[in-house]
């Protein structure tokens, strides 16, 4: 459909614009899934302009993209940046890891695992080192317990931000921000 079409052009609906494959100093790439980023039904509820606006108090030339499938997970957002958006070649990739992660898709069988998310880790990390990348790991409020202890230890020389319970989308792109900021420079 029109997401397949988007995708072999290399362009990304986000909330405010149309991305595009465009030399960009300060880019932050966002992948997770629109269930991650999009935390109300309001445009404004978006956590990808509301990180830009962040960024862009100190660093007027900051883009945020964030990938427009709306239920991501770990190994399903990776392939879709690796054969689609490498491209883009960002300087921090976020690797969102969402409360659905392990949401069970066939026969009462999870369609994620502790296990793959450490492997989706280690694969994005030597993508990051090969691309002079910085790598984030995100954890949504609400991660099953034995996927955020996953996540934290194949991230333990990352940085890892793990959204806070509750928190509103303008809290959640602030915390975002305060963790990226200083590898934007």
């Amino acid at each position: 459909g029109e997401h397949a079409v988007a995708a072999l052009a290399r362009r990304v609906p986000g909330p405010l614009a149309v991305h595009t494959l465009k030399p960009r100093e300060r880019l932050v790439f966002l992948l997770g899934g629109q269930l991650l980023y999009h935390r109300g039904a309001a445009p404004e509820d978006h956590v990808e302009p509301l990180l830009l606006g962040e960024l862009r108090r100190d660093l007027a030339n900051a883009d945020v993209v964030a990938l427009p499938t709306v239920d991501g997970w770990s190994d399903q957002q990776w392939m879709l940046f690796e054969l689609c958006y490498a491209d883009y070649r960002p300087q921090v990739l976020v690797l969102g890891i969402p409360a659905s992660e392990a949401a069970e898709v066939v026969e009462g069988q999870p369609r994620s695992s502790p296990e793959v998310v450490a492997e989706v880790i280690e694969r994005a990390r030597r993508w990051c080192k090969e691309h002079g990348c910085e790598l984030v790991l995100l954890a949504d409020s609400g991660l099953e317990q034995d996927l955020l202890a996953a996540l934290r230890a194949a991230g333990d020389d990352l940085v890892v931000v793990e959204v806070t319970p509750n928190a509103s989308p303008m809290e959640f792109a602030q915390q975002l921000a305060a963790a990226i900021a200083g590898l934007l420079d």
